[in-house]
């Protein structure tokens, strides 16, 4: 009885594993979480190509969602630097070629600096590291479909 039961425990034991690792994804795959969200880890085809990018940085993440109104763009980046001159570059790239500037605001060690053009509402958190050069960006753009539309007719 004692071996059945160890038996019967080890075979559940490897069947959990066995559907644990088939459900793993492989590095750069895309993960479809729901039928409006598409998670990647590059830049989407539609992305703005008029989004200010600092030079240098990496792709760690990106999602895209839409809603009936607007098609929502988050990249999470990293590089390493000086925050300030990070800071800097996104104040003088949303101050021009049509960006409107918005403002800097400073929460904790983070900044955030926003803009719009046209139907696009950007924003950038700068996240500094405390104890090394690595600074994390955080973007979001929103694409409004209303501006979108009346554009095209």
């Amino acid at each position: 009885m004692k071996k059945q039961t160890i038996k019967i425990l080890g075979v559940g034991f490897l069947i959990l594993v066995i559907i644990l690792i088939s459900g793993r994804k492989e590095e750069g795959e895309v993960n479809q979480t729901s039928p409006e969200e598409t998670l990647t880890p590059e830049l989407a085809q539609d992305y703005p190509a008029s989004t200010p990018i600092y030079p240098g940085t990496t792709i760690e993440s990106t999602r895209e969602t839409e809603t009936e109104e607007s098609k929502n763009f988050s990249v999470q980046l990293s590089l390493q630097g000086d925050s300030t001159q990070v800071i800097n570059f996104y104040k003088e790239a949303l101050s021009q070629d049509g960006w409107n500037y918005e403002g800097t605001n400073r929460v904790g060690n983070y900044s955030i600096i926003s803009g719009t053009k046209d139907n696009l509402r950007f924003n950038v958190q700068v996240i500094p590291s405390s104890e090394n050069d690595n600074i994390s960006l955080s973007t979001n753009v929103k694409v409004f479909k209303e501006l979108e539309t009346s554009e095209e007719e």
